[in-house]
């Protein structure tokens, strides 16, 4: 039995047992722990094999330059990065390739709309009184603390569909990764950035709470 799976029980307990460990390597630093090095040969979908690695190394992943776990392999010239999340899915029995990667992707197409008009949004319907941002679901007439922002008229589903069909783009062509806060987002920064725009040139949000949310439920994501 792996290791890992001998010190922590479940998943959740592995990403927290990995993630305490990797907070301890700074950018430019050569991981040499026992766990990670064992870890990487479970990933899904790169096959790594510990007596080809030249070495384990934490740099900062473009486009957004947050720091992730990258390796090379012996007599390459290029270097890879690896999701550890990923590795742990994998080791415990719960990668899907094909549903992962389209789960993910749409995750990552979500994430990148709260960098659009979202936030801006959110401030000008709320109201935040003693640190607390509160609203008024315009469904039920309530006021909550639990306050979710959802696409109106035009589901979010229905954008997503638009957009790859207008910039003829096959999602399963698309790639994505994980930030150490564990936000899926797009590694085509361009992409991202196209989306963003399209995305809120077509979008309309309205406030809900957490009942009338769930009450719509996800047929538009």
């Amino acid at each position: 039995m792996s290791s890992i799976k001998r010190k922590c029980r479940n998943m959740t307990a592995a990403n927290k047992f990995i993630s305490n460990i990797l907070r301890n390597f700074n950018e430019g630093d050569i991981v040499n722990d026992k766990f990670i090095m064992e870890l990487v040969e479970y990933h899904p979908t790169k096959k790594i094999k510990l007596e080809n690695v030249e070495w384990l190394m934490m740099k900062n992943r473009p486009p957004y330059f947050t720091t992730a776990l990258y390796y090379k392999n012996k007599g390459e010239d290029e270097d890879d990065d690896i999701s550890w999340k990923l590795c742990i899915r994998n080791l415990y029995g719960k990668f899907d390739n094909d549903k992962n990667k389209l789960d993910d992707i749409t995750k990552a197409f979500r994430f990148e709309t709260y960098f659009g008009f979202r936030p801006q949004f959110f401030l000008d319907n709320t109201t935040n009184r003693n640190g607390v941002n509160n609203a008024m679901c315009v469904k039920c007439g309530d006021y909550t603390s639990d306050i979710h922002i959802d696409h109106f008229g035009n589901p979010f589903k229905n954008i997503l569909k638009s957009f790859l069909k207008d910039n003829n783009i096959n999602i399963e062509d698309l790639g994505v990764y994980e930030t150490d806060t564990n936000e899926i987002r797009l590694k085509c920064e361009d992409t991202a950035t196209k989306w963003l725009k399209y995305h809120d040139s077509k979008a309309t949000y309205r406030v809900l709470c957490r009942s009338c949310n769930i009450g719509c439920g996800a047929y538009g994501f």
